[in-house]
């Protein structure tokens, strides 16, 4: 797997979402929140495509509300963006694919 490198100048906005104190979720979240934020940054600075942001946006999700649910308890919400992101795959990329989808629910 490819690794990506960013700018450091890069920033993250944390101000819409409640930031856990637990170090591993924040790590996580971290990330859900850079490929969110900077998608169109990474795509266009990188060789890595919107299919492969796309599908990196529903693994660190699906890390992040796997992790929390452990943790804490489940969350609607965390359940709803996995869903919308599966929806922004199916609209931008003209389809979902569920192999991939499946082996990172098998994780």
């Amino acid at each position: 797997m490819q690794r990506l490198e960013l700018d450091a100048d890069l920033k993250i906005n944390f101000s819409l979402v409640s930031v856990p104190n637990n170090k591993e979720l924040k790590k996580l979240l971290t990330y859900c929140l850079l490929l969110h934020q900077h998608a169109h940054t990474i795509t266009s600075t990188s060789s890595f495509t919107l299919k492969d942001v796309l599908y990196a946006q529903y693994e660190w999700v699906l890390l992040f509300t796997k992790n929390y649910t452990e943790q804490y308890r489940t969350d609607e919400g965390f359940q709803q963006h996995l869903l919308d992101i599966l929806e922004t795959i199916e609209v931008e990329l003209g389809n979902v694919d569920w192999a991939l989808i499946q082996s990172f629910e098998e994780k």
